[in-house]
């Protein structure tokens, strides 16, 4: 059984707002992403959460590690915040800075029964399944103690359904939203706090 982990996705971007697709690509928080991150730091305060209690690590990408600087502050975490390129979001290949809209219009949007994942798993030159699992699955392994993780929101829900020791049959069974504190401790996943 893992360590006591959190999993915070990054606060909204002004992609996000826009519907326009992230995947690796980079893009900042906009202000209520600011906001929202300040929240969850504020959620792990109140939950005794430190630097001194637990590790802190993020994706590399700028809007995860925004996010986590507002998380470090409130940690009392001093100098960079650690980073993982495994943290990474799903690439999205050439669906990479497109409009979630457009590729509506064009009629590859997602179809009848389609998870969020599974639509995002069809982008052209984009990562697969295989690939995204068993690199969420290597995070989890180098986890040595209670820890904080910064990400993205595919990537969190590959991360917290893996902690759970389930499959991918059911990674639509966990919540995803920005703003919101996700806890695996004891092999029970809780939602912290909501921001929204």
């Amino acid at each position: 059984m893992l360590p006591e982990l959190y999993v915070l996705r990054h606060g909204e971007t002004h992609w996000n707002a826009a519907r326009r697709i992230q995947g690796q690509h980079e893009s900042r928080l906009n202000d209520r992403g600011h906001a929202q991150a300040a929240g969850m730091a504020r959620s792990l305060a109140a939950q005794g959460v430190t630097g001194a209690t637990h590790a802190l690590r993020s994706s590399p990408l700028i809007r995860a590690r925004e996010t986590a600087e507002h998380v470090a502050s409130a940690m009392g975490v001093t100098g960079p915040v650690a980073t993982d390129d495994d943290l990474k979001e799903l690439y999205m290949g050439d669906w990479q800075t497109l409009m979630y809209d457009d590729l509506i219009a064009q009629g590859t949007g997602p179809r009848a029964g389609d998870s969020h994942l599974d639509w995002c798993l069809r982008a052209p030159g984009g990562e697969r399944l295989d690939a995204f699992w068993d690199r969420a699955g290597r995070v989890l392994e180098r986890i040595e103690g209670p820890t904080v993780l910064v990400c993205h929101g595919l990537l969190s829900r590959v991360l917290r359904t893996q902690a759970m020791g389930w499959g991918p049959d059911r990674l639509d069974e966990l919540p995803g939203r920005q703003g919101d504190v996700y806890r695996i401790r004891d092999g029970i996943h809780s939602v912290v706090s909501s921001n929204e």
